[in-house]
């Protein structure tokens, strides 16, 4: 068996503990944290944020929505094959590797999608001239979600939409 993944760990450890130290923001979000434990209910704190600074060291925008996704994935992965016996270490290992190549670009690829086809289904809404106001309401605030939009009241519309 090879040491190579107890060794990056541990190299790992270390660089969270020291990043810790200089107040970096490779700190997970609570939702990340119990993402992660819903899984691996030994993962502390410390482990938690490893797997975040080793994601963020390969793809410096990774989300928490994003590793989330891909701790769900691998862990299952993991669990159906009942050959990880450390299933803490495999994630710490495994996850930031999605982060190297073609399928972090997919997922986002995927999630743009979705919010497009959301995004269409709620210019038809207020596209449709007999729909309610206060149906419209929901879909000026759901535009504006979707837009990024801080406040569900702002009047900001995507690129074509009629308000």
């Amino acid at each position: 068996m090879s040491t190579a993944p107890v060794i990056e760990i541990t190299a790992g450890l270390r660089a969270a503990r020291r990043s810790r130290i200089k107040g970096s923001n490779e700190r997970a979000s609570k939702e990340l944290a119990r993402c992660v434990r819903r899984f691996a209910p030994a993962a502390d704190d410390q482990a938690v944020d490893l797997l975040v600074a080793r994601c963020r060291s390969i793809d410096p925008a990774a989300s928490d929505q994003e590793i989330a996704h891909f701790v769900a994935i691998k862990a299952q992965q993991a669990i159906a094959s009942r050959r990880v016996q450390n299933l803490v270490g495999f994630l710490i290992w495994a996850v930031p590797r999605c982060f190297g190549g073609g399928m972090v670009e997919e997922y986002r690829a995927a999630v743009r999608a979705a919010q497009d086809q959301e995004r269409s289904r709620w210019q038809a809404v207020l596209d449709d001239p007999g729909a309610d106001q206060e149906v419209l309401n929901i879909a000026r605030q759901e535009l504006a979600r979707l837009a990024g939009v801080a406040h569900p009241g702002a009047q900001v519309a995507p690129e074509g939409a009629r308000w």
